[in-house]
């Protein structure tokens, strides 16, 4: 049983006369459900859900909106066949709710209660069909609605929930007794503050798994132009094929996902060596994805606030910048992505980007 929760990123919202949906049939009919009262966007606004709800499984399928449901289960079947491992069966179990603040999410509300409803109703269906039951983990797409909120407070609400989830995960059968949990980044419309304080969640959290930011899908796969914080159906499509990506490595190839990432940073010779986490090949600059930008987009900014774009170089997998601008004996630096630039990627089936 997946679990998944959030607010409209989660759902798929779009504009669906301009990005109709793509996927028109079922992802694998025999190996991916849905509750039969239950939309792959999740139960309406005001729905709450009863027994005739979830009483039985349905292939999954939803001809209302694309969502990152469809890419994400097409996906781990694809990397399960590529190393030749069986393909498990998955029921989906959406009950995000657009527009929502984390507090209307949260332990007691009408969405976390219709995720309890399918959780229960996933293991009495298992056990019905002699299958074992299992929630290994759990999908969070979330931020906008508190992007103006106090964001350390939005961590110990999300602490709260994570935990909510787990202890009614150990009510159950469930094979897995801690789910992980992942999640991703709001992308450019919210300001970075809120970016930041999902990955602070995620590095401060063991059974937590930042997936991937998002900055670059709306630019680049937009509900419309004057609207950049939805996502087009081809934006759906590649935010389910990242998290994918991290679940399978996570639970096939038994490491903990981690994105592309600043790791440390250390001053040498009047450079900056900033280390990378690179979770596979070789590290490289990304200038396909977004436009190649000035210092990669990267750049100083003094104590006088004026800025200095450096010369950014490659080495083994970090980044390595210079300190001493023509003209400054002395700079005191902070380094910034431009939200209009290169991003750092390594190459695979898809660049994925920082």
């Amino acid at each position: 049983l997946v679990l998944s929760s959030g607010q409209s990123l989660s759902i798929g919202h779009t504009s669906q006369d301009m990005n109709p949906i793509i996927f028109q049939d079922e992802v694998n009919p025999n190996k991916v459900f849905l509750f039969n009262g239950v939309r792959t966007t999740a139960p309406r606004f005001d729905q709450s859900l009863v027994e005739s709800d979830v009483r039985f499984l349905e292939p999954l399928k939803d001809l209302t909106r694309q969502t990152h449901a469809y890419s994400m289960f097409e996906m781990l079947e694809y990397l399960y066949s590529l190393e030749n491992k069986p393909f498990p069966k998955f029921v989906y179990a959406p009950h995000g709710r657009g527009g929502q603040k984390i507090s209307k999410l949260e332990y007691g509300t009408e969405p976390f209660e219709n995720g309890l409803t399918m959780l229960r109703a996933g293991e009495r269906l298992a056990f019905e069909s002699g299958e074992n039951f299992n929630v290994p983990f759990i999908t969070w797409i979330h931020g906008e609605s508190n992007a103006n909120s106090n964001l350390q407070e939005y961590k110990q609400k999300l602490s709260k929930l994570y935990n909510a989830y787990k202890n009614k995960v150990q009510t159950t059968s469930s094979k897995t007794r801690n789910p992980i949990l992942f999640m991703d980044q709001t992308g450019v419309s919210y300001g970075h503050d809120i970016a930041i304080s999902s990955w602070e969640f995620a590095n401060d959290n063991e059974t937590v798994s930042l997936v991937m930011p998002k900055y670059f899908l709306n630019r680049n796969y937009f509900n419309r132009s004057d609207e950049r914080t939805h996502l087009n159906a081809k934006g759906y499509i590649l935010q389910g094929e990242y998290f994918a990506k991290a679940i399978f490595t996570t639970f096939e190839l038994n490491k903990k996902w981690k994105p592309l990432q600043p790791e440390f940073l250390r001053i040498e010779n009047n450079k900056a060596f900033v280390t990378l986490h690179v979770p596979e090949g070789d590290l490289v600059i990304d200038t396909q994805t977004l436009p190649e930008a000035p210092g990669y987009g990267l750049k100083y900014i003094s104590p006088s606030n004026i800025e200095y774009i450096p010369q950014v170089s490659i080495q083994g997998n970090s980044l390595v910048l210079p300190l001493s601008p023509e003209g400054s004996d002395h700079l005191r630096y902070r380094l910034f992505r431009q939200e209009q630039g290169s991003g750092l990627a390594f190459p695979r089936r898809r660049a994925l980007t920082i």
